[in-house]
C-alpha cells in the first residue's frame, strides 16, 4: 500500500509541477528559443525540427542544468547539475509534459556565471521535408545578460506574399499565476528606395519620418514550469491587413510591465523553399 501511494505521489509531482521549494542551482540562465522536443508540421507541407549542440571549449569542466530538458536521465525535475568535461559536444534530450507542449516555444539552460565564456551553443532549425535543399538556419542562444529592459527595434522585415513573417518575443522571468505581462508593439512602413534623409528639392527640409502603420499589445503566455520555460508572445505579421501594401517594415517594442526582461526576433520563411531568415536585435 505504501509503495502504491509513493508511486501516486511521484506521478502527481511530475504532472502538477516542481516539488515545493525546488530551485535551479545555477546563478544564470540561457534562453534557447525555438527549441523543440520533436519535429512539428508546418505550412506548405513543411516539417520542422531543431538541433541543439552544446560544447565546453574551456580548459576545465563546466556545470549545466536542464530543468526543461534532460542533460542526462533523471526522474523528477529539476535535474541535478551535471559536469561536462572539456572538448565534448553533446545533444540534450528535450522533454515536455502534455500540457506544456501547447505553451512552450523554448527552454532555459542554467549554468554558473563563470562558466558562460566556456559554453558554445548551436541551435539549428530545419525543414526536414526539404532537407536535401538546405541545412537550415542558426538561431541565437541568448544569455540573460543580453536581455532587453527598454525599447527594442527590428528592421528590414519584408512584407511579401512569397514569405511569411512571425514576430517571437520571450520573457526571461515568467510568473505563472501572476498578472499577465504585456509588451507594446509599433510597426512602421519603411521606404527601401530612400537613399538620403534630405529632400533633393530642398536640402533644408528633411523627408518625413517612417509612417506608423499598426500598433497594439502582446500578452505573454506562461507555461506551468517557470524555471524551465520562458514566457512567450507572438505576432503573425503576414496576417495584418494594414501591412499588405508595404514592402519593408520595422518594429519597435516597448515593455508595459515594470521590470520586464525580454528578447525578440522575427523569423521570415519562404513559402516555396521554406528557408528561414532571422531578423535579430
Amino acid at each position: 500500500m505504501k509503495s502504491a501511494l509513493l508511486i501516486l505521489f511521484i506521478a502527481f509531482t511530475l504532472v502538477a509541477g516542481y516539488p515545493a521549494g525546488a530551485q535551479p542551482q545555477g546563478d544564470t540562465k540561457i534562453l534557447l528559443p525555438l527549441a523543440l522536443e520533436e519535429s512539428i508540421r508546418g505550412a506548405f507541407g513543411s516539417e520542422w525540427t531543431t538541433r541543439v549542440a552544446i560544447l565546453n571549449h574551456g580548459a576545465a569542466p563546466i556545470s549545466l542544468e536542464g530543468t526543461g530538458f534532460f542533460l542526462t536521465e533523471c526522474s523528477i525535475l529539476p535535474c541535478d547539475f551535471r559536469f561536462v568535461s572539456p572538448g565534448i559536444t553533446f545533444y540534450p534530450i528535450f522533454h515536455l509534459d502534455s500540457i506544456s507542449r501547447r505553451q512552450v516555444e523554448g527552454f532555459f539552460l542554467y549554468t554558473r556565471r563563470e562558466d558562460l565564456p566556456s559554453i558554445d551553443l548551436d541551435i539549428h532549425v530545419q525543414d526536414l521535408s526539404r532537407q536535401s535543399l538546405t541545412w537550415g538556419t542558426e538561431i541565437p542562444a541568448v544569455p540573460e545578460t543580453e536581455a532587453f529592459t527598454a525599447d527594442l527595434a527590428l528592421g528590414g522585415i519584408p512584407i511579401d506574399a512569397r514569405f511569411r513573417s512571425l514576430l517571437r518575443v520571450y520573457d526571461f522571468d515568467p510568473s505563472p499565476g501572476g498578472e499577465p505581462k504585456r509588451i507594446a508593439y509599433r510597426i512602421y512602413g519603411v521606404r527601401p528606395l530612400l537613399r538620403s534623409p534630405l529632400d533633393p528639392a530642398d536640402i533644408r527640409r528633411p523627408v518625413s519620418a517612417d509612417t506608423l502603420i499598426a500598433s497594439g499589445e502582446l500578452v505573454f503566455v506562461v507555461a506551468r514550469f517557470e524555471f524551465a520555460y520562458p514566457g512567450y508572445a507572438r505576432l503573425d505579421l503576414s496576417s495584418i491587413p494594414a501591412l499588405q501594401n508595404q514592402e519593408r517594415i520595422r518594429i519597435e517594442l516597448t515593455p508595459l510591465t515594470e521590470g520586464l526582461r525580454y528578447w525578440a526576433f522575427v523569423a521570415v520563411t519562404n513559402n516555396e523553399t521554406q528557408h528561414v531568415t532571422t531578423v535579430t536585435p
